[in-house]
């Protein structure tokens, strides 16, 4: 029987099909070949090591069959097998690394928001140290900046609605078979509990939200759809101009019920339609902007919309004659309309 090992160069184990009580000696062993007999099962043994990129691939054969020639052409032959592990092992690397640099920049991001906000309300200079008088010095500064306080937390609501977010989509899509639990709800209900934490920034820009033909119950997983919401909703406050209408209605479209998004939104180019649901990808207009980012909203929507069989679609520059042009920047009519399914199994 032939095993194998492979590990680094400082003796990092990276996999093996060796006992357990094999381990320190494989690891050890430092030869190109040696024919001996092995300590522990006292049966001889050939064994061999070759090297790639800073991995070692070791081997051991049992066989009493195996020549010395046979076992060094599989030696040499394994060096293929080595440079396509160090291949595969190098993208899986960077892929997981790329997954949570990703993950910690953004939860970094939202939670440094949530700090700003609560320190621009409650200085630290103000409550540090241990004093008695703390709480009643927090109440204080709450009662006398009542409208500030409020901004404060629908803030932090709209920043840990978007952390919950961040931590749900990592689960959905980095996990082998992610739990979809599909059950009927009141997609008005969903809809304005994902908007609520956006509300502020929208009025802020003047938008003003539109919600008609919004009744009725469909049948989604409720996880997904809060954070497709979710992402949905953080866009606008992005790429909607100022002063215009957020129109969500739900229209009856055969076997699906169509959520569709009406907005004069950042204009996207005809050859960026499908691009922009491509992960990494900010549009021309985008960059401009300031708003780039990473990139990952429209995508995340496409991946759970597919994980639930939702269909997508994106149209733009519906009525040309209501571009507005902004700092040279153009924002046309642009609708987006996530179809959910009519007819669905319901989860357990």
């Amino acid at each position: 029987m032939m095993h194998y090992l492979i590990r680094r160069e400082n003796g990092e184990l990276l996999s093996t099909d060796l006992p357990q009580e094999q381990l320190d000696d494989a690891i050890s062993f430092n030869k190109q070949y040696e024919s001996d007999i092995c300590p522990l099962s006292k049966k001889r043994r050939r064994q061999g090591s070759t090297a790639y990129n800073g991995l070692i691939l070791y081997l051991c054969d049992y066989n009493p069959d195996t020549t010395n020639r046979v076992f060094k052409h599989q030696l040499e032959a394994s060096k293929s097998f080595l440079r396509a592990f160090h291949r595969s092992y190098e993208e899986l690397t960077n892929s997981e690394k790329k997954k949570t640099r990703r993950l910690k920049h953004n939860l970094s991001t939202y939670t440094s928001k949530i700090h700003q906000e609560l320190f621009k309300l409650l200085p630290q200079d103000k409550i540090s140290g241990s004093r008695s008088d703390q709480r009643e010095v927090i109440k204080s500064i709450l009662e006398k900046n009542l409208d500030h306080a409020t901004t404060t937390l629908l803030r932090i609501l709209k920043n840990s609605n978007l952390i919950k977010s961040e931590f749900d989509v990592y689960d959905f899509l980095h996990t082998s078979n992610p739990h979809i639990d599909p059950q009927k709800h009141s997609i008005h209900k969903v809809i304005t509990l994902s908007l609520s934490p956006f509300w502020l920034d929208l009025v802020n820009k003047g938008i003003s939200v539109n919600m008609k033909e919004c009744d009725g119950e469909m049948i989604f997983d409720y996880k997904s759809m809060s954070s497709i919401l979710c992402h949905v909703f953080d866009n606008a406050t992005k790429y909607l101009v100022q002063d215009s209408e957020f129109s969500i209605s739900v229209r009856d479209n055969n076997d699906f019920f169509d959520i569709v998004f009406d907005m004069i939104s950042l204009r996207v180019k005809e050859d960026e339609l499908e691009k922009i649901f491509e992960d990494g990808f900010s549009s021309d207009y985008s960059e401009k902007l300031g708003y780039a980012g990473t990139g990952v909203g429209m995508n995340v929507i496409r991946k759970l919309s597919d994980l639930n069989s939702f269909k997508l679609k994106f149209e733009r520059k519906l009525d040309p004659a209501s571009t507005i042009i902004k700092l040279n920047i153009p924002f046309d009519h642009n609708r987006l309309t996530i179809s959910v399914p009519k007819k669905r199994k319901l989860g357990t």
